[in-house]
């Protein structure tokens, strides 16, 4: 027998799906806007954006129960912060980390909230994606050698090929 609360449980879920969805697809054109225009006053608005879209979809999916949601939110939240105080460099695979990250939230709201096994690997890949933003941040901006950058990291900056972009 469904009582009264599972029941307005469903029901929510159901509309933060819907609203998940909306603030999924604001995330991932700004993740793309951001990816193509490097830094200035345009990366800015979009990190802005990013961050109170993720902020607003923590909260949402918090309200819900949707922990694994809220996890992974408040980590890439604690990501945009970072980049909005401009402590933090990004490289090309942080964007696909993203990208990947979001398309599990996307699998994660659309579900009845049940945690897929990656998703602690998940956060702990979001983790370690933060410590080494924010470690490239501490390095002086200069023309870096490949064995100072991460393992497997490109370059954000197509144009000059050995030169990383801080946001």
């Amino acid at each position: 027998m469904e009582t009264k609360d599972t029941a307005l449980l469903a029901k929510l879920r159901g509309l933060f799906a819907i609203e998940a969805d909306e603030h999924l697809q604001a995330i991932t054109s700004n993740l793309l806007t951001l990816e193509t225009t490097g830094d200035g006053a345009t990366a800015q608005e979009c990190i802005e954006t990013l961050f109170r879209e993720v902020h607003t979809l923590k909260g949402a999916a918090r309200a819900v129960n949707l922990h694994d949601v809220e996890a992974i939110c408040q980590v890439v939240e604690s990501v945009c912060a970072a980049l909005k105080r401009q402590e933090f460099r990004v490289w090309p695979e942080f964007f696909d980390t993203l990208h990947r990250t979001m398309d599990m939230v996307r699998q994660l709201s659309a579900s009845e909230g049940t945690g897929l096994a990656s998703v602690a690997d998940l956060v702990a890949e979001l983790g370690q994606l933060e410590a080494q933003g924010r470690a490239l941040a501490t390095t002086p901006a200069r023309v870096m050698s490949h064995e100072d950058q991460p393992a497997s990291l490109g370059v954000l900056d197509s144009s000059s090929p050995d030169q990383e972009t801080t946001l």
